[in-house]
């Protein structure tokens, strides 16, 4: 209904009209009219969606609508306010109406309120997601459990990962994964630990140059053979016994003399190792007084020592009989006799240990001295193992007495070496070896006197499968003796074997008649 009158309003003015058609109708009611209908545009436009086209039309229609002489224009309606989004400009004032002809002036026309721009529509940010909550760590593996006699731990399992943690709506990504547990101890042990002793008693016949001894597999280049031996014998072919360890599986104990020769009892210990211990080992003749032997794998000095047994022929002890070992360096091992000896075979091991610290050097001793001294920077006597050997430069034939020493620990800074006669001169070559990882070196010591050729040594309780027994002079198994009726060395040589807390000693003979012999030795429990 109201387009019409819209578009009649748009059209071009029309020619002036009569003074009669203008009074047809009253000027006044033709003014309410026009107002009415322009107040109806705003709305009506924006109902169409045509208001763009209708934004001057108010104001056309106002001027429309002047009053005539009589009455002004009112203003003209402003438009409304802009929606949402570009505010659309209000509605332009209506312009003043044209003076009427003796007229009251037309009031001005309110200008329209300027549209509000409409807010920006800012989209409302996603609520950020709940960050994924990170997997727990892993439970560390649990250590291996000690492997007994020192078997390495088995390594622990690998502790499981965690949970990845589920991702919020747009939330950060899930934890790590857990740590893998860490693998399992080592078994007891720590450094140089042991991994078994074995011991056993072996008999070299009457009559035999050698005996074998089937022993567990070890490790030959972390395993070493110590013994001690018996025998009633003069002949240095019958008595003087070597040993080594043959292949992985076998001991061999060996001697130059066979018929005639009487048995020799051997009591033996092979100790083995997990690791922190290498041993070189070989023979070699003593063709000259000083053979060098090189070592294939260099050394550190202050952690290794030199074990030696000894075969000859011969019909009486001398001074091709003793032979003095010392490790020359890094790369060598030294041994010295007293003279040139072409039978004569040394078996050597070179036992590099890391959890030991060894002190070493040589004491000449003199033809007239029984007990030379030894001062050291101080040691713990529970837990050092002393090794020596000696050469002898001269001597007097038939007098066992000045070539039998005994050594031990008197106070923790003083070694002594004690013998029962005089007459030979030479060199001892001394090794004081420190355990620093919790092995313990027990001093034994025994004395025979009369006929006896049995004692118990008490060292106090003792792991059987950790433990070697080992002396001092002759090879480890000499003390010394007062004995010089013959050149029977059986007197004041001995084997130790295991007892409950005690080792039984043992010599072979007291010789032809009675006679004295004092021992050192050492019960030395590896860790």
């Amino acid at each position: 209904m109201l387009l019409m009158p819209i578009r009649d309003l748009r059209a071009p003015n029309p020619a002036p009209t009569t003074a009669s058609a203008r009074e047809g109708v009253p000027s006044r009611m033709r003014a309410a009219v026009v107002l009415a209908l322009a107040a109806l545009i705003p709305a009506c436009t924006t109902i169409l969606g045509i208001d763009g086209e209708y934004k001057d039309l108010a104001a056309d229609a106002s001027v429309a609508a002047g009053g005539d002489s009589s009455v002004g224009g009112n203003a003209g309606v402003g438009g409304e306010a802009g929606q949402s989004g570009s505010g659309a400009m209000g509605g332009a004032g209506g312009s003043a109406g044209s003076s009427g002809s003796a007229g009251e002036g037309g009031t001005s026309g309110t200008g329209g309120a300027a549209g509000t721009s409409g807010a920006g529509g800012t989209g409302a940010g996603g609520v950020a997601g709940t960050a994924g909550t990170g997997g727990a760590a892993g439970t560390a593996g649990a250590g291996g459990v000690a492997g007994t006699a020192g078997t390495a731990g088995a390594a622990g399992t690998a502790g499981a990962g965690g949970s990845a943690g589920t991702a919020g709506a747009g939330g950060a990504t899930g934890g790590a994964a857990g740590t893998s547990g860490a693998g399992g101890s080592g078994g007891a042990g720590g450094t140089s630990a042991v991994k078994a002793v074995q011991t056993g008693e072996q008999v070299l016949a009457a009559d035999a140059s050698s005996a074998t001894v089937a022993i567990t597999p070890v490790a030959m280049d972390r395993a070493f053979l110590v013994f001690g031996t018996r025998f009633d014998a003069v002949e240095p072919s019958a008595m003087q016994v070597s040993g080594r360890l043959s292949d992985a599986s076998h001991v061999t104990f060996q001697r130059v003399g066979a018929a005639g020769s009487p048995a020799v009892s051997i009591v033996w210990y092979v100790a083995e190792f997990q690791s922190g211990v290498l041993v070189q080992r070989g023979n070699v003749a003593m063709t000259s007084t000083k053979v060098t032997v090189p070592l294939t794998s260099s050394v550190e000095t202050l952690r290794t020592f030199p074990i030696i047994s000894y075969r000859n022929s011969g019909a009486a002890l001398g001074k091709g009989d003793f032979v003095r070992a010392k490790i020359a360096g890094p790369s060598a091992l030294e041994l010295n006799v007293g003279e040139a000896a072409a039978n004569g075979i040394v078996e050597w091991q070179v036992v590099s240990f890391d959890g030991a610290t060894v002190q070493t050097g040589d004491l000449p001793y003199p033809s007239g001295e029984t007990a030379p001294v030894q001062t050291i920077p101080a040691v713990d006597t529970t837990r050092s193992w002393l090794v020596f050997s000696y050469d002898i430069s001269s001597s007097t034939s038939d007098n066992l007495a000045q070539k039998m020493f005994r050594a031990r620990f008197t106070n923790t800074t003083t070694m002594m070496f004690n013998r029962s006669g005089v007459g030979s001169a030479g060199t001892i070559s001394w090794q004081a070896i420190s355990f620093n990882n919790g092995t313990l070196a027990r001093p034994g010591s025994a004395g025979f006197s009369g006929f006896g050729t049995q004692v118990s040594a008490n060292v106090g309780a003792y792991a059987p499968l950790r433990t070697i027994a080992s002396g001092g002079g002759l090879y480890l198994h000499g003390g010394n003796t007062s004995y010089n009726n013959t050149m029977n060395a059986g007197v004041c040589s001995f084997t130790a074997k295991q007892a409950s807390g005690a080792f039984d000693v043992w010599r072979q003979t007291s010789g032809t008649g009675a006679s004295n012999c004092d021992i050192s030795f050492w019960a030395i429990e590896f860790k």
